[in-house]
């Protein structure tokens, strides 16, 4: 099993930026995709909608 590598993605409303360690770990509700993702310095958890989510052009690594 090959662990999945974290995106950083930008909330399209809010401008701010979440992490997303696995991109498979959804939950649909409603027929509503969510994933798990949490911010840069703590590791609280939300599930947050998919399609207000976009993948940030900003360089990851060193954000880690």
């Amino acid at each position: 099993m090959s662990k999945n590598r974290p995106i950083l993605f930008k909330n399209s409303l809010t401008n701010e930026e979440w992490i997303c360690e696995d991109i498979s770990n959804t939950k649909e509700i409603d027929g509503v995709i969510f994933i798990e993702v949490h911010k840069e310095h703590n590791q609280r958890r939300f599930w947050m909608r998919k399609d207000s989510l976009v993948k940030s052009k900003k360089d990851f690594t060193k954000i880690l």
